[in-house]
């Protein structure tokens, strides 16, 4: 039975769509970064500088992402996901036309800012959508489709910025048929909520103020304070001492640690039917720590291959899990607002890791940085099942 609702689910225009909406949300960034050292020539700007094509994109998402999600809930998605891609689209196409880097900038937050709300509403939509086992069958395949984008956008950027830096950023014109997907396509069925402000925002911190709530948000800060802070920011650089790699080689790595990921996430349904939440969630942060123990141990490419797989299948458990489990805690009419700050936490973990670890780097080397990695998904675990307590997590929604 299993096996026929995800194999229908696969035909489902709605899930096409919140698909195609993921796929945008994770575009803004990993198709544009291998363009950015030319980008910095031909600009004439420091890496340091052009680190701010980032930061100028991530920061909207943590200033207007709750703002959208509450506006969500109060006039519609579609009503805010439709000038969302509209202005993904303009403000990163308009990044390739860019006549100077406070322009490219200025156009980059006009980006992030369409892009604050895509990240939150692809899995309101799905709570919207999809119920009980479907909902956790639709969560799988799209965090498989968000790992694969995430996979080969590098790939399809630098691919493009062989035409020069510009080239990249006109992919974000992909975001039209999304939007028009989104209006002529989405059946979401959502009914505008009567109650006042005051009542809308009691609901929502009744909702915040759960015991699972606030575990799954803590898992999710902790999940990217995990990610961003060592892996996707140092393990880089400890493979390139290490090993001398390549940036071919790095992505390789980065490649398998990313279809790790979209495989285990694609068969969520499948191992949801087999295990609990607690246990997901347990083996994931379990494989995280184990993860991170072999990477700086690794003397040679066998085993951090191997821990790459490993990260990627702790990935794939653990964010259909925790999505599914929130969606399941976020009823209807404040499900835009809760996703929301789940969204926001995530890009505070994107912001933080980085930061946090830099400061580890300065004190014990990158050695250090993937042990006190190690020790955050451990203590992350213990708080989470701490707040868990004797929880049946079985959803209100």
């Amino acid at each position: 039975m299993k096996t026929e609702k995800g194999r229908r689910l696969l035909t489902d225009p709605n899930l096409h769509t919140i698909c195609g909406v993921t796929l945008i949300s994770v575009l803004g960034i990993a198709s544009v970064t291998p363009a950015f050292p030319e980008a910095a020539k031909a600009l004439a700007v420091s890496s340091k500088e052009i680190a701010l094509l980032i930061s100028a994109f991530t920061f909207p998402g943590i200033l207007f992402t709750p703002l959208t999600g509450i506006l969500a809930d109060r006039i519609g998605r579609r009503e805010i996901l439709l000038p969302s891609l509209v202005l993904f689209a303009f403000g990163g196409s308009a990044c390739a036309f860019a006549g100077s880097f406070r322009l490219l900038v200025t156009f980059r937050f006009i980006q992030g800012l369409g892009a604050s709300s895509l990240s939150s509403l692809n899995m309101v939509l799905i709570g919207d959508l999809f119920k009980d086992e479907e909902r956790e069958i639709a969560t799988g395949y799209n965090s498989s489709v968000l790992s694969l984008g995430t996979a080969l956008y590098p790939v399809l950027g630098g691919s493009l910025a062989f035409l020069g830096w510009r080239a990249p950023f006109l992919l974000s014109l992909l975001a039209l048929p999304v939007a028009f997907a989104v209006a002529f396509r989405l059946k979401a069925p959502f009914e505008r909520h009567t109650s006042t402000m005051g009542g809308y925002f009691r609901a929502l911190g009744q909702g915040l103020r759960q015991r699972e709530v606030i575990a799954i948000l803590t898992a999710t800060a902790g999940t990217f304070l995990i990610l961003f802070g060592s892996v996707t920011t140092y393990l880089p650089f400890l493979l390139a001492e290490r090993f001398r790699a390549t940036p071919f080689t790095i992505g390789l790595v980065f490649l398998c640690q990313s279809l790790a990921t979209a495989l285990t996430a694609s068969r969520s349904g499948l191992i949801a039917a087999r295990m609990t939440p607690r246990v997901r969630l347990g083996l994931a942060f379990g494989l995280f720590a184990l993860a991170l123990t072999l990477y700086p141990r690794a003397e040679g490419y066998p085993l951090i291959f191997a821990a790459a797989t490993l990260f990627g299948v702790a990935q794939g458990l653990n964010m259909p899990a925790l999505l599914s489990l929130l969606v399941s805690f976020s009823c209807p009419e404040y499900r835009g607002g809760l996703l929301a700050a789940n969204t926001m936490i995530l890009r505070l973990g994107q912001t933080a890791g980085p930061l946090l670890t830099g400061l580890v780097l300065l004190q014990w080397g990158l050695e250090g940085i993937f042990l006190v990695s190690t020790l955050t998904a451990v203590t992350t675990l213990i708080v989470v099942m701490a707040l868990f307590g004797k929880s049946n997590l079985v959803g209100r929604c």
